[in-house]
This record gives C-alpha cells, sequence and structure tokens, in this order.
C-alpha cells in the first residue's frame, strides 16, 4: 500500500488539512463464456447481468463497436464470448460480483482487498 503524504496549506496564518483520506481502488473483472474446459465460447454470445456487493459496478460492457447495450446498465451482452466489469472498492475487506447469464448459470467471484 502507498503511503499518501499530507499536506497543509500556510494562508494567512490559518491552516487548511484534509479531514478525510480517499484512497481509490478500481478492479476490472473478466466475465467469459468458457466450456467446461475453460475454453472460450467464442461463437455464442448471451446476456450477462453482473451484481457487486462492497463495490460499485461503474460500468460493464463489452469491446462489441455496434451495440444497444448500456454500460451502466449492469447487464450487457458479450462480444466473443467477453465482457469487463469496471468496479469502484467501497468495502476495505473483500468484494463479491455475481455473473448471472441467460440459461440461468451463476457464477460468484470474491475478491480480497489488501
Amino acid at each position: 500500500m502507498q503511503k499518501v503524504k499530507q499536506t497543509a496549506i500556510k494562508a494567512r496564518k490559518r491552516y487548511c488539512e484534509p479531514h478525510f483520506l480517499f484512497i481509490l481502488i478500481i478492479v476490472y473483472v473478466k466475465a467469459v463464456l468458457a466450456d467446461d474446459s475453460g475454453n472460450v465460447e467464442s461463437n455464442q454470445d448471451s446476456k450477462v447481468q453482473v451484481t457487486v456487493e462492497g463495490g460499485e459496478l461503474l460500468g460493464f460492457g463489452s469491446a462489441n463497436p455496434r451495440t444497444e447495450d448500456r454500460f451502466d446498465a449492469g447487464e450487457y451482452t458479450t462480444y466473443y464470448g467477453n465482457a469487463l466489469a469496471v468496479i469502484r472498492v467501497t468495502d476495505a475487506n473483500v468484494v463479491t460480483v455475481q455473473a448471472k447469464t441467460e440459461d440461468g448459470s451463476l457464477v460468484e467471484c470474491r475478491i480480497p482487498v489488501i
């Protein structure tokens, strides 16, 4: 973890110091449609719904250049079997990400925050 230097601003014998220290942690979680052997199903795209606990979903999308899906909706259609979620950590311990496909498959990923 990086140390953050706190500075004081001196102006006319008054001091201004930060009262809160915010550390921004961004997590990227890749959603992949794969078979039991781990091979990416690049010929079968599916709508995936993502929910986050311990963080805020900033965006979820794929590299599809022509889509009508919204990256801020929490639901997106994969592109060649791939999508990416961008999450801002709000809990200091763990972030839990759940991804659910159209066929009802559910995957949960727990990411410890160090």
